[in-house]
């Protein structure tokens, strides 16, 4: 019997426009099963949401230096890196078994074509998470994570609530670990993030999400996995420091819960 080991590449992009994308494109490895998933979320400027999603052929992103190109379904775009890389190994359970998490692109010039729609002249980001746990005995009962993207300015968090819990900001490439998130407000080292005007971009279970359309594949799943709530937004961010205003620009950012 073979090991767990997902391979999970995250893109998105977001405009002035309040308009965002979301992309996932993974490889599911565990006991004789081999599943690959491509999908992605669109938020257009009128407020609709478009969604495409397959457990088809693999379509990872192909990255050459500082350069992302992805297609998939009708869409197709390019991320082009403005931020240096950030790699951190946030959980080392010994045994080989760890959460290995690559911040490719902490932030990108992104443009995205969906169908006869775009995001021109985006903001974007572009991770890789290599999962060697099964994501049912994770000790998290709640994740929080985000990204806000401006032209001088890179906020990166995540917030791990449970058994071992974690803090982490990373500022234009510098880790935080002394910090306060929070749903709508990110403190750290005097910066004040504060989200806004926000949109959902997902909400369910994973059996709502991923599996809507393939309930033969979720019943290789155990069913604690498969009730994990998701909900994800695309929101206004304004970032102050010492009372006063920096940046305004977008963020994306999520609440996963284990149920």
């Amino acid at each position: 019997m073979s090991g767990f080991h997902l391979e999970k590449w995250y893109l998105d992009a977001s405009d002035d426009f309040h308009q965002a994308f979301i992309g996932y494109a993974a490889t599911l490895k565990w006991k004789w099963i081999t599943l690959h998933y491509s999908g992605y979320t669109f938020l257009d400027k009128d407020g609709k949401l478009r969604k495409r999603n397959s457990f088809s052929k693999k379509v990872f992103p192909l990255q050459q230096d500082n350069l992302i190109h992805w297609k998939a379904f009708d869409c197709s775009g390019t991320w082009r890196r403005s931020d240096s890389a950030v790699e951190e190994t946030l959980l080392d359970a010994g045994n080989g078994k760890s959460i290995q998490w690559q911040c490719t692109f902490p932030k990108a010039g992104t443009t995205v074509s969906i169908g006869d729609s775009h995001i021109a002249n985006g903001w974007g980001y572009a991770e890789k998470i290599n999962l060697t746990i099964t994501p049912w005995k994770l000790p998290i009962d709640e994740l929080h994570w985000g990204r806000f993207l401006s032209e001088d300015h890179t906020v990166i968090w995540i917030r791990w609530i449970g058994p071992v819990p974690k803090t982490l900001v990373y500022y234009n490439g510098r880790r935080i670990t002394e910090a306060i998130i929070e749903h709508d407000e990110i403190n750290f080292n005097q910066y004040i993030l504060r989200l806004s005007h926000s949109s959902k971009m997902r909400t369910g279970t994973i059996t709502d999400t991923v599996f809507s359309r393939f309930p033969a594949l979720a019943k290789l799943f155990p069913k604690s996995i498969l009730q994990l709530q998701e909900n994800k937004w695309l929101s206004s961010g304004t970032l102050h420091h010492n009372n006063r205003v920096m940046a305004t620009g977008k963020a994306i950012h999520e609440i996963v819960q284990w149920k």
